[in-house]
């Protein structure tokens, strides 16, 4: 699920992401990714990749989980990009973001 926030934002993508509760993980295609695990295991947890635009924040979030028989993700599974975890965790992400 990919949602723009318009700007400005005076901190940085880092800082943003923090406060959201998530972690810097890696850089991937020139944007930084980050976490935020559900609980202390690695998985599941949320996955944003960032990119900061000169109109705001592009945050494009996907729910990742492991199959603990077949050691797979989830990333071909249509409900990591859009199912109730995913629109529930952007609602929460928004209602940070577009807080006045």
């Amino acid at each position: 699920m990919v949602k723009l926030f318009e700007g400005p934002f005076h901190d940085s993508v880092e800082a943003v992401m923090k406060r959201l509760g998530y972690s810097y993980h890696c850089g991937r295609d020139g944007r930084p990714c980050f976490h935020r695990a559900l609980n202390d295991p690695e998985f599941p947890r949320f996955h944003a990749y960032v990119v900061h635009k000169e109109n705001g924040m592009e945050i494009d979030l996907h729910f990742d989980a492991l199959d603990s028989i077949e050691h797979k993700g989830n990333h071909e599974q249509s409900w990591s990009y859009q199912g109730g975890r995913v629109i529930g965790e952007m609602q929460r992400i928004t209602q940070v973001l577009e807080k006045k």
